[in-house]
């Protein structure tokens, strides 16, 4: 079974969540959607994708906890990571697709591919801090995330899964850009 967990602060994390394990399903895989904060215990699954909402350029509290807490066991499991937020924030990973405050983490556990999308703002959801801070950074024109994308994805992690043997092309998702990779990590 697949668990596909996420933190989200407005919402779209937990959209491109729904869809992901839409697209497993589909697949033929059973999944189950929760919030990391819903999840005790890791044990039931075999395979784990983890997403997270951006804020200023880093992951969500509770969705670091939730890899914090489960850290020890992850290294049991396949786990895929992806984080969504609007442009500027995704600008801000230029050097990995995994968040600073993500890397100390990755000593307990690997993870077979991290992929990046852009979520859309909607202005009237925000708090008015972050309507401030988004408007200075120009993030509230953003068109919707390409859920395409989130398709191919969610399509390359049932690949791996099917094939773990198999050397796998995944696509790297990049400020809304993909790119193709060979996963040599196995």
């Amino acid at each position: 079974m697949i668990l596909v967990t996420y933190a989200s602060r407005y919402g779209g994390t937990k959209q491109i969540a729904t869809y992901l394990a839409k697209v497993l399903e589909l697949e033929g895989y059973k999944t189950q959607l929760k919030h990391v904060d819903d999840v005790v215990s890791i044990s039931l699954y075999d395979f784990l994708v983890v997403g997270s909402g951006l804020y200023l350029g880093q992951w969500l509290e509770d969705a670091a906890e939730f890899l914090d807490s489960f850290s020890m066991n992850l290294g049991e499991k396949p786990v895929w990571l992806f984080s969504a937020g609007p442009s500027e924030e995704l600008s801000q990973l230029k050097d990995s697709p995994v968040p600073s405050n993500l890397q100390p983490l990755l000593s307990y556990f690997s993870i077979k591919d991290a992929a990046l999308f852009n979520t859309q703002v909607n202005a009237k959801e925000l708090s008015f801090d972050d309507y401030l801070l988004l408007q200075r950074m120009q993030s509230l024109s953003l068109d919707a995330s390409s859920w395409q994308k989130v398709k191919t994805w969610g399509l390359s992690i049932a690949q791996v899964i099917a094939n773990p043997l198999l050397p796998a092309v995944l696509p790297e998702i990049i400020s809304g850009q993909t790119f193709l990779r060979i996963d040599k990590a196995r």
